[in-house]
């Protein structure tokens, strides 16, 4: 579906007209944001990138437009993920004498912030990761922009959502228990088709405000 056709079909179902400016600037809006929070909770656009860590430091910075990572290599070895809890552990002990303070290969990571990760142990020199990272997909602006990352049989759970969204910030009782129904159904059986589609991909780390 074109973001004309899911403007359209939004418009239609909530019984609004075109000529009315603002609530079809609140819809793209709306579209977008359920379209990127879609992408990043089902890792529905993916990548490859490398990461390099610099030497005697234990953070680095992911690329613009990373929301969670799948997997994180370190040559042939397969980082762990933890959490900064476990982290700062892991940090004090080596501190305290008890752990090691910096070795050529880090094996373990946690997020700290929105795009970047800490490493440890601290490794002695400059290091690249491999990194297969969850991406933002390109936002639709033009009318006869897709939602790519989506399956065609699947876009109308865009138009879905934001039903939904909208009908919830309205409070109109109807429009939101119709809304999360064929929302939450269809949102079940995409889920189920993608994971069929994609199996088991590795541990997903989401960033901030993307926790499922």
């Amino acid at each position: 579906m074109l973001f004309s056709d899911l403007q359209t079909y939004c418009l239609d179902r909530l019984n609004l007209a075109t000529s009315d400016t603002g609530r079809v600037t609140q819809i793209k809006l709306i579209l977008n944001q359920v379209y990127l929070q879609l992408c990043a909770e089902e890792a529905l656009q993916t990548g490859f990138s490398t990461i390099t860590v610099s030497a005697n430091t234990s953070s680095a910075a992911l690329p613009d437009g990373t929301t969670g990572i799948l997997s994180l290599r370190n040559g042939i070895q397969v980082m762990s993920p933890i959490i900064l809890q476990d982290m700062a552990g892991f940090v004090a002990a080596s501190a305290a004498g008890s752990g090691p303070g910096t070795m050529v290969s880090p094996l373990f990571y946690s997020m700290t912030s929105q795009l970047v990760i800490q490493v440890w142990p601290t490794p002695s020199v400059d290091t690249t990761l491999s990194a297969l990272l969850i991406q933002e997909p390109a936002p639709l602006v033009n009318a006869s922009d897709e939602p790519s990352a989506i399956a065609d049989a699947w876009q109308d759970l865009l138009g879905e959502l934001a039903i939904q969204r909208i009908a919830v910030s309205e409070e109109d009782l109807w429009p939101e228990q119709l809304g999360n129904a064929i929302a939450q159904d269809l949102l079940t059986r995409f889920r189920a088709w993608n994971m069929s589609q994609q199996g088991d991909s590795g541990t997903t780390i989401p960033l901030v405000g993307y926790n499922r």
